[in-house]
């Protein structure tokens, strides 16, 4: 009985408030595995919530344990969107629907696949539930499964391109920024395929209006056991380069 309480007292709560949403899609680099540099470490921010479950709750690292935080790109973006976007009396409202290992490959990421529909469904009733709510941008960051597992070039391109221009429609947003993302270089070494599939998300998002790519030249992984993950450090510019993508395409609207 509480957890219902809670729940309907924490949408009554929000139903008011000004939302800037940023939509997060893809897999495990998205929701944030960075290791290192505590010091940059993401603070709490009277500004940032992020959107949990049905509920609005202050923006935080990723807890991988008790004692384990990791670092989350969209968060950095975040911070970047509030000192030079967020006007007076908003907020800024992080969904992120990113889970790791997921693609094309395994059904996860198809119009027609639970994370999809999931994202969609998610977004869709934030959009209801805060009237005064918009959408800020798409930051996608996924493929590596789909590398490993070889997935076909022009089925990904294909794929690829039926999400965002879906998404777009199902939320009703059809020039909403969308941002992807390459890997890490160094795993990328490891996996000839992914330069295929880099190129292909590349070739995707800049045949599309209104949509960004960014290059991952210089970012490291955590280390030589998890070179797939990008290091704290390296998220932390990685939402940079995102932010400054976003930029550019408000710029030229």
């Amino acid at each position: 009985m509480f957890d219902i309480f809670s729940f309907f007292s924490n949408k009554k709560k929000y139903r008011d408030t000004a939302f800037d949403i940023i939509i997060c899609m893809g897999q495990s680099n998205c929701t944030g595995y960075g290791k290192g540099n505590e010091e940059l470490c993401f603070l709490p921010d009277e500004d940032i919530f992020v959107y949990n479950k049905g509920r609005v709750v202050k923006a935080e690292e990723r807890k991988a344990s008790k004692t384990d935080v990791r670092g989350v790109f969209p968060l950095y973006f975040a911070q970047l969107y509030k000192e030079i976007c967020l006007t007076e009396n908003r907020k800024i409202l992080v969904f992120n629907a990113a889970k790791g290992g997921t693609g094309f490959t395994n059904l996860r990421w198809g119009i027609k696949d639970d994370l999809y529909r999931y994202a969609v469904r998610r977004t869709c009733d934030m959009l209801l539930k805060f009237p005064a709510a918009k959408l800020v941008c798409v930051l996608w960051h996924q493929g590596e499964i789909d590398a490993v597992n070889s997935m076909d070039v022009q089925s990904y391109k294909n794929k690829l391109a039926l999400l965002i221009n879906d998404f777009r429609k199902k939320v009703k947003a059809d020039e909403l920024p969308f941002i992807a993302g390459d890997y890490v270089q160094k795993w990328k070494e490891t996996c000839p395929h992914s330069f295929r599939i880099a190129d292909a998300t590349q070739e995707v998002v800049t045949s599309i209006k209104n949509c960004a790519y960014v290059f991952s030249d210089g970012l490291d992984g955590n280390d030589e056991s998890d070179i797939i993950h990008f290091s704290r450090k390296s998220l932390k510019e990685l939402g940079r380069r995102y932010f400054e993508k976003y930029l550019q395409l408000i710029a030229n609207k």
